[in-house]
């Protein structure tokens, strides 16, 4: 009872105006990507609801996840590291083997491997994968999830075959309890398939990347993340059959969906137009490529600034094009630069 009323007191000293202001402020910070505001309005509220609800209550947790993601959204992975951290600390004590303390994990690990401490986040994937089929069973999404992260942290040191077998079981589940078209199972499928070409069995990768490729293009269409990452790695096995017309086709037409959806400004568009360029460069279409990397010099420009190492790595892909072209005089694009 003096718990309830305690809790209570504490809730009638929130100012809910004030809060609510923080919150709606920091939410435009964040579709704005104003960092910097958005930064300080976040631990605002962070800081009121640890006030009221205390340091390790699930709402101030939730909120520190949220600005941990955030954090690594703006490139500062040690502040992201540094949040996750705390949060796994906490749920650990109060919460001990659950699926929020495993959820916390993974934030950490993520924030971790983006440092290049992949192995120390590779350990981490295990361990919360080894939480998650003790609390939630094999059969949890979550523990379905965890599976892929791990598979995926398998890949990236190279040890492809365990990968391949624990990416194998989440297509397996998935297909079984989603269905084959549901997103879920679509990028289990083009993982998979990733496998398949670093153990060089590049037909079974061929065939699964063409269904996956075809199942995001039914079920989401062209222009969409999905179906634009399924695009990006079927392009890939594409090259290696020397099947550049195949490729070619496939990043033109997704490339002309998001154009005409008036999506020309998003990553995954971005990220389209830059290795169509490089496919144009390595046809000596250098005309063609140029026009693709000014439009992404720009865009990578005013998502990460003029003087970041991406955007002066793209001002000197574009220089090198122009190069290419026999164009030595700067064009405008580098103005102000």
């Amino acid at each position: 009872m003096a718990t309830n009323d305690s809790q209570d007191m504490l809730d009638e000293e929130l100012d809910e105006d004030l809060l609510d202001d923080i919150l709606t402020r920091a939410k435009e910070c964040e579709e704005s990507r104003q960092w910097e505001e958005y930064n300080a309005l976040r631990l605002q509220s962070i800081q009121l609801f640890s006030q009221h609800f205390g340091p390790d209550n699930k709402i101030t947790l939730g909120y520190k996840m949220n600005l941990a993601y955030n954090y690594r959204a703006q490139g500062n992975f040690p502040g992201a590291e540094s949040v996750a951290r705390d949060v796994v600390e906490r749920r650990r004590r109060v919460l001990g083997d659950h699926a929020d303390t495993a959820a916390a994990m993974n934030s950490l690990s993520i924030s971790i491997k983006a440092q290049r401490r992949v192995e120390e986040g590779l350990r981490l994937d295990e361990e919360t994968l080894e939480m998650l089929r003790r609390v939630e069973g094999d059969d949890a999404e979550a523990t379905q999830a965890a599976m892929q992260n791990l598979g995926n942290s398998y890949f990236n040191v190279g040890r492809h075959d365990e990968a391949s077998q624990l990416h194998q079981k989440v297509v397996d589940f998935r297909v079984q309890n989603l269905g084959k078209d549901d997103r879920e199972t679509i990028i289990a499928m083009d993982m998979l398939a990733r496998d398949f070409t670093a153990l060089g069995q590049w037909e079974k990768a061929q065939h699964l990347q063409e269904e996956a490729t075809s199942l995001a293009k039914a079920n989401f269409g062209d222009g969409d993340n999905t179906t634009i990452a399924c695009i990006l790695n079927l392009r890939l096995t594409y090259s290696h059959f020397g099947q550049s017309a195949k490729s070619l086709k496939l990043m033109e037409d997704a490339l002309a969906s998001f154009r005409q959806q008036g999506r020309d400004d998003t990553q995954p568009s971005a990220t389209l137009m830059n290795q169509l360029a490089i496919e144009y460069s390595e046809q000596g279409r250098f005309a063609e490529a140029q026009l693709l990397l000014e439009g992404f010099y720009e865009w990578i420009k005013g998502v990460l600034g003029p003087d970041h190492p991406r955007t002066e790595e793209a001002k000197l892909e574009l220089r090198d094009n122009l190069v290419a072209q026999g164009k030595l005089v700067k064009t405008n694009i580098f103005d102000g630069v």
